[in-house]
């Protein structure tokens, strides 16, 4: 792994003095390691066993789907309001953005409550629709207004 880093340093230096922005090709970023004591508010946990790199172990963990995904329908039409970027904003322009962007296949987005028999959105949900363009709202609902035909 020292290698690699190494390598990696190496290479940007050389970049670098080249004046070549090195920015477009790596991202610098500090790990924050945690206590193991704080293991119960972890979302990822990795175990490494001395220096072979071939001895992690990455266990990902079950997050309730109910608090990674609280919001229904109706507090997401609630919070982003009667439009977005001059588009009217509604149940219907709701429904065609979930069905043309097949948000319901997406787990970051949406979960299926079998016990209710409902969607329930993440808060992520907010942000995407909020960055959709009004050409793609356009779309979307032209494309759900021709799915039968």
């Amino acid at each position: 792994m020292l290698e690699f880093l190494s390598a990696i340093s190496q290479t940007t230096k050389e970049l670098e003095d080249n004046e070549i922005d090195t920015g477009r090709f790596l991202t610098i970023f500090k790990v924050n390691l945690q206590s193991t004591k704080k293991i119960k508010s972890a979302d990822i946990i990795v175990g490494v066993n001395g220096d072979e790199h071939e001895s992690i172990l990455l266990v990902s963990k079950h997050i309730d789907p109910n608090k990674s995904h609280p919001l229904l329908r109706k507090a997401i039409l609630a919070e982003i309001g009667s439009n977005i970027r001059g588009q009217k904003f509604n149940s219907h322009v709701f429904d065609a953005i979930i069905f043309h962007h097949k948000i319901k296949d997406n787990e970051i987005y949406c979960w299926k409550n079998q016990n209710h028999n409902t969607y329930q959105y993440s808060p992520q949900l907010i942000a995407f629709l909020k960055k959709l363009t009004s050409d793609q709202i356009l779309e979307s609902v032209r494309f759900y207004r021709e799915r039968n035909r």
